[in-house]
């Protein structure tokens, strides 16, 4: 995820840039949206990666690691320390970048929300020669949301397929507890499922109010116009374009709506529940099983 940040790093910021262009006449109504639940939803998510990065230096200094790092004895020395702190620092390098795209992309989708919010306002009381104007911002707005999708929808598939694999890990955690070395080792994988289901739950669910408020601006015209005998054909390709929806997808291959929320939950529980199953079947050892074995074969 880090390296691909980097690659996109110009695309980011030209998102940033078209964002802000595009909400200048609504400068106001931006700068009074509630962003408290953003910088609570940032800070909340970033600071989850601490209790991660203790528990899970304390769960690896207790670990034999002399069993897994090439049969090399590193209990209770210096290189033992070193070791798990160049792992600690590898983990986060890899997590981190994931919850910070999480918080960007919450960023964007919640502006844009608010933009489109905003120019469901503006059909309040709108004259027939005002529509031309809204037609076009709805448009630009539409290319807007289209080029961030072609642009973040890979970033977002692989944010889901990390999420299904934290959900695996936290479910051997109720269905396999001994295969867990202590209370540490299992806290550290809590607090790495929560930290990253938080963020995952918080970009899909912005990714949805989108398409929500997108459907509203649909009401919003249709209800100012049906009780009109006849319509201009800019109201009528207004309607049109409005109906055919506005979303964000996760690879173009699925719109994020929050009825997707619930079948991911759904569809990535069953398969991680089938996994599950299946390495039982195929009797596949555990950790603890791996490590023990190691040991005794080494002494």
């Amino acid at each position: 995820m880090r390296w691909l940040l980097s690659l996109r790093i110009d695309e980011l910021v030209k998102i940033s840039c078209n964002l802000i262009k595009q909400s200048r006449q609504y400068i106001s109504s931006v700068e009074n949206s509630n962003k408290k639940y953003l910088y609570v939803f940032g800070i909340l998510t970033t600071f989850l990666h601490i209790p991660v990065t203790v528990c899970s230096f304390t769960a690896l200094l207790k670990m034999r690691l002399k069993a897994q790092m090439f049969f090399i004895h590193f209990t209770n020395s210096v290189y033992l320390w070193i070791l798990v702190t160049i792992l600690i620092i590898v983990q986060e390098l890899l997590v981190l970048p994931l919850n910070t795209f999480a918080i960007y992309y919450t960023t964007v989708c919640h502006h844009l929300k608010v933009l489109m919010t905003n120019l469901g306002k503006s059909l309040n009381n709108t004259r027939d020669s005002e529509y031309d104007r809204i037609y076009k911002e709805y448009v630009s707005m539409r290319n807007l949301v289209t080029y961030i999708d072609e642009q973040l929808s890979f970033l977002v598939f692989i944010s889901s397929v990390y999420n299904a694999c934290t959900m695996y890990f936290a479910l051997t955690i109720i269905l396999h507890p001994e295969e867990y070395f202590d209370v540490t080792h299992i806290l550290s994988v809590v607090s790495l499922f929560s930290s990253n289901y938080l963020s995952y739950m918080g970009l899909t669910l912005s990714a949805s109010l989108l398409h929500e408020a997108s459907e509203e601006l649909w009401f919003k015209l249709h209800r100012a116009l049906m009780s009109r005998s006849e319509i201009s054909s800019l109201q009528q390709r207004f309607l049109n374009l409005l109906e055919k929806g506005l979303f964000f997808t996760v690879w173009k291959i699925v719109p994020i709506k929050r009825s997707f929320i619930l079948a991911m939950i759904g569809t990535v529980l069953t398969y991680c529940i089938l996994l599950d199953n299946l390495r039982s079947l195929k009797n596949v050892p555990s950790m603890v099983q791996v490590i023990g074995n190691n040991e005794a074969t080494i002494l």
